[in-house]
């Protein structure tokens, strides 16, 4: 445990390591959060690549809305 306490503080502030199952558990909620961001960015490029698609088509910017909401 260090001391980190600030020098106008009149409370001790302590910094305590991290063990190694909390480091690792730390690990796993970065890597599931990168999986998550992912994921929705896969689906925000899937549906911009459907609605150019439908423009395409000839649909209009409403009825892509009103198909897409």
């Amino acid at each position: 445990m260090e001391d980190i306490t600030p020098t106008d503080s009149v409370v001790p502030v302590y910094l305590v390591p991290l063990t190694k199952e909390e480091l690792a558990e730390r690990k796993q909620w970065a890597a599931e959060e990168e999986e998550r961001q992912k994921v929705e960015e896969a689906k925000l490029a899937a549906k911009e690549t459907a609605k150019a698609k439908l423009a395409k088509l000839g649909l209009t910017e409403e009825e892509i809305s009103a198909l897409t909401s």
